[in-house]
């Protein structure tokens, strides 16, 4: 458990994977993005601490979100605001990955802004996955174009 960190487990959700098991003819639910607090840390983690209100991403093959507690990559592991609440930080992850993977693993694009400069359309950019993925494509030396309806217009802009 050196570079893990467990925490007691206040919300699971589920991130998307339904999968078969082998043995059973039973649908298996992968909880995989849980919201809670710190209560042990491995001797090599150097960003949490017992107590920190944090929430991760476990493995999406065996998830384990439905859990009192879990261990999590330092990796797969952000700190939230304390007033955000666990149920809240969890259910974010889902939009949050759905918009990195698609950036990093579909498009290609390097958030460290490295990469060849990129022209995506972002269609539905108010939405739930589409604000962050305008926000994590500027990162990514990207030239951005947003639709949205008008009332979004500003909150758009801002991402």
């Amino acid at each position: 458990m050196d570079e893990k960190v467990m925490h007691v487990v206040q919300y699971g959700s589920y991130g998307g994977h339904a999968s078969s098991t082998s043995s059973s003819k039973v649908s298996f639910y992968s909880y995989h993005n849980v919201g809670g607090e710190v209560v042990e840390v491995g001797s090599n983690v150097k960003s949490f601490k017992r107590g920190d209100k944090v929430v991760a991403t476990l493995n999406t093959q065996n998830g384990g979100g439905l859990s009192e507690y879990v261990v999590a990559k330092e990796s797969l592991t952000v700190t939230g605001p304390v007033e955000v609440s666990a149920a809240k930080g969890a259910g974010h992850l889902i939009a949050d990955l759905t918009a990195l993977q698609a950036l990093v693993n579909v498009v290609g694009v390097k958030l460290d802004g490295t990469g060849p400069r990129n022209n995506i359309l972002v269609t539905a950019a108010s939405g739930g996955v589409g604000h962050y993925v305008v926000q994590l494509a500027k990162l990514g030396n990207t030239h951005v174009t947003a639709t949205c309806g008008a009332r979004n217009f500003d909150f758009v802009k801002s991402s």
